[in-house]
């Protein structure tokens, strides 16, 4: 999950989805969403309203809006990241579905972290620490898009499997050609 930079305008954001979408009405309200104010909760539990006219930072996490925003950011990312060959550099695929990315990768984990916190970070964005971790996936689990991958035990016998992984690895092969 990524997030805008506090203090970044959103001048960019705007101009980059008007490349994608010509319909002005369109744009209208996607700027007049980019405005609302959204109720939060901090650490301690307590409501707040977030984002509004002086907002800085994009649409609020979690926010309605934010999955179809994310894409042209995600877009940018993926191609870069074909362009200079780094699936085979970490020996990696990339999944992403609305707003939210997992890199599965086979011993070049750490490294394509960091190449993904140093690249968004050139667009103004933030990995959401909260969400971001390395994990072994054949021995911890994982969640993605509201299914947990990973080792999973079964009752009837003692058997350790990572058909989650490929399953999910097998799709992104097919969704990517």
């Amino acid at each position: 999950m990524v997030a805008k930079k506090p203090g970044n305008s959103d001048a960019e954001l705007p101009q980059c989805v008007a490349r994608r979408i010509s319909d002005r009405q369109v744009l209208n309200v996607i700027n007049r969403w980019l405005k609302t104010p959204a109720e939060e909760r901090d650490e301690n539990g307590k409501r707040r309203m977030a984002g509004g006219k002086r907002s800085r930072c994009g649409a609020p996490q979690g926010g309605v809006i934010s999955p179809l925003l994310a894409n042209p950011y995600m877009n940018r990312f993926l191609n870069y990241c074909r362009q200079k060959g780094k699936g085979g550099a970490f020996r990696a695929i990339i999944v992403n579905r609305a707003g939210d990315f997992v890199i599965l990768s086979r011993g070049g984990a750490a490294e394509a972290l960091e190449f993904t916190a140093r690249t968004m970070a050139r667009s103004g964005l933030t990995l959401n620490r909260e969400k971001t971790k390395l994990v072994k996936a054949a021995q911890e689990r994982f969640d993605f898009l509201g299914y947990t991958f990973g080792p999973h035990r079964f009752k009837s016998f003692q058997a350790r499997t990572a058909i989650g992984i490929w399953g999910l690895l097998r799709r992104a092969r097919a969704w990517h050609g």
